[in-house]
């Protein structure tokens, strides 16, 4: 997308994104299956006169032979979509249907059913009767309810679908076009005709409908919650005596309401590896620190989110932030099964060595203004081997330790997790009860384009507030083998839009480019993994950088924004126009002057890409180009 293309872009998502709508329930379509009355409620006609016994939530609704409901809606015949049920076996029969829409064994259908007694499988026949399945093995049970979630995409000429059991992920297919549901109706109860499917013979409960292929971290929320396996509360903690504070929800600073428009820091050089050495040369190096601060404070970011545990030399980071009012969500790393092999968070020598470290850690930076929160390891609930209660156990002991050691100035304390997966869960010791001495969560939390439940059902489960400590898209297009700048800067955007009206705000992945990550440190590689997160489906690791950087032999690298900088910049600056370059709430002629006294700075590409705001069209100079897009801006404002 060229220059004034792109802002223009950039201004309808401003205006106009918006998550999906915060409810009672999230899901467009949902049946609790309690009673006659519910049932009916929700458009549904059953076939029989249903019968009722307790189910996960209230009643449920018992299946046989002859009984099915259908439930008529335009709704149902979304080319991606979700259905997620709660579903128990109670009889020893061989197979039966469990749900559909369309009807499967034919053509145009979706469905569920199982086979071989407690097997699962998720069918999609397409126009021309080609069917593909994905099965889940031994799955179900005459003693307990089973969540299963199927998810469908449209990816243009194939079909994504994914089958889920009890909030986790079991595998996945593809099929391909034509296909086109048009049924209007989601059947429960029966699924199909013929040897394979049937009649189901056992409980369903629980029935919900999305017209988009939930993320997997929605299926864990709506699981959890569902469950009720959560144990929400309110936190214990007395307000804190120092200058940032987390009460009722808020974060403020200085009794100042504070979003956090962060920027995941970790400038690591090309041809450098990860490591002590490495954190101590880039959180340490003037060079590295004035070149960089200056680059966020012109963003208008206010946080960096750091990965490492900072080394004690980085006091000098924390000065330079101090100095320009910005701060650092402090990370304190905890190794995974993958830094560490056989690491076992239950070993007392384990807990004693953290334990001593953290406290090591908060005594020697608690009392520096830059300091906003402590952050306790990151992923770890998806890198570690052992029993993840005995992490999340580690994490709060943590959590109490850095509080003991600053309060009662204390400074809220998080812990970061891969998604919402395994957190807010009973069997893994991570509820609100469970995590007392943890003010907030930080999620990486990739969902591709929009949240959607996301945030709806988070807060249905814990109390405490939410960060998301990373997102966005990386900036290597893998399908065509080339860059898009504009796609990772409308992506930022509107994911940023989403989560500053939902949580405290986040830290977008992530400054600058990392050549480490995936093969030779000295190149910039195309490596990586397969994704539903991404545009393109594939996460390329060394990609995600606001900045991509140019090796500068001894010298530190050289910084050159990418679009989503300046795209960022501008959605952080919150001012209503866009050619409001002196923010004083409107386009004038004094916007003109600081246009031009860019545009005469010979040395603006060098100083600073986005000339304070003045490059509009992002292309890394500003010229005759963001003369035009201030001139459109100044006349619509007239």
């Amino acid at each position: 997308m060229e220059g004034g293309r792109f802002i223009l872009a950039v201004i309808s998502i401003l205006v106009f994104c918006c998550g999906r709508s915060i409810g009672d329930e999230c899901a467009p379509f949902y049946c609790s299956l309690n009673s006659d009355e519910a049932i009916e409620e929700c458009n549904g006609v059953a076939s029989c006169g249903p019968s009722f016994v307790p189910g996960v939530d209230g009643n449920a609704m018992a299946c046989g032979p002859t009984c099915e409901v259908t439930f008529y809606g335009e709704d149902f015949n979304s080319s991606s979509g979700s259905v997620s049920i709660w579903f128990k076996k109670t009889t020893g029969d061989l197979k039966g249907g469990i749900w559909e829409i369309g009807q499967i064994g034919g053509h145009n259908g979706i469905g569920l059913f199982y086979t071989d007694y407690n097997d699962v499988r998720f069918e999609m026949e397409n126009d021309q009767g080609h069917y593909e399945q994905v099965l889940a093995a031994d799955v179900l049970s005459g003693n307990e309810f089973v969540q299963i979630v199927c998810t469908w995409e449209d990816r243009g000429n194939t079909w994504y679908m994914k089958l889920f059991v009890n909030g986790r992920f079991v595998g996945y297919n593809e099929n391909w076009e034509p296909f086109d549901l048009n049924s209007q109706f989601l059947r429960i109860g029966l699924a199909g005709m013929g040897d394979w499917y049937g009649h189901c013979e056992g409980v369903i409960d629980e029935v919900r409908f999305y017209d988009w292929p939930l993320s997997d971290g929605e299926v864990y929320l709506e699981y959890v919650y569902t469950s009720g396996r959560y144990e929400k509360q309110p936190s214990w903690k007395p307000e804190s005596g120092g200058p940032v504070k987390l009460e009722d929800g808020v974060l403020t600073m200085n009794c100042e309401p504070f979003v956090i428009k962060g920027v995941g820091y970790q400038p690591v050089p090309v041809g450098m590896g990860i490591g002590p050495s490495t954190l101590e040369y880039i959180y340490c190096h003037p060079d590295i620190i004035g070149r960089d601060v200056n680059y966020l404070k012109n963003m208008n970011a206010n946080t960096v989110r750091l990965w490492g545990t900072l080394p004690s030399c980085g006091a000098a980071l924390l000065d330079a932030l101090a100095d320009e009012g910005m701060y650092a969500i402090m990370s304190f790393y905890v190794n995974s099964s993958g830094d560490e092999p056989g690491i076992d968070y239950s070993d007392p020598c384990i807990i004693a060595r953290y334990t001593e470290d953290i406290n090591d850690y908060v005594n020697t930076f608690k009392n520096h203004p830059a300091v906003l929160a402590w952050a306790i390891g990151n992923e770890n609930n998806l890198h570690y081997d052992g029993n993840l209660a005995d992490w999340y156990k580690l994490a709060n002991r943590l959590a109490r330790v850095a509080y003991e050691a600053e309060e009662p100035n204390y400074h809220p304390t998080m812990v970061v997790n891969g998604s919402a997966l395994d957190f807010a869960n009973s069997d893994y010791l991570s509820t609100d009860a469970d995590m007392n001495y943890v003010d907030s969560w930080g999620h990486n939390a990739y969902t591709f384009y929009d949240y959607g439940c996301y945030f709806d059902y988070y807060y249905e489960v814990t109390g405490k507030p939410l960060v998301i400590t990373e997102f966005g898209a990386d900036e290597w297009d893998n399908s065509h083998n080339r860059q898009y700048q504009d796609v990772q800067a409308e992506w930022g955007v509107h994911e940023w839009e989403e989560m500053k009206e939902n949580c405290l705000g986040g830290t977008v992945m992530e400054y600058s480019d990392e050549w480490w990550k995936s093969g030779n440190a000295w190149s910039h590689d195309y490596g990586g993994r397969y994704t539903d997160t991404q545009p393109d489906r594939f996460s390329n690791e060394e990609w995600y950088g606001l900045m991509w950087i140019e090796d500068n032999g001894s010298l530190p690298d050289i910084m050159h924004p990418r679009r989503v900088y300046c795209a960022l910049q501008q959605a952080f600056s919150e001012r209503e126009w866009l050619g409001d370059l002196d923010g004083d709430a409107d386009v004038d002629f004094y916007d003109y002057d600081v246009l031009a006294f860019w545009w005469m700075d010979e040395n603006c590409y060098e100083k600073n890409c986005c000339g304070g705001g003045a490059d509009l069209d992002c292309n890394g100079t500003v010229e005759m180009g963001d003369v035009d897009i201030f001139t459109d801006c100044w006349l619509y404002g007239l």
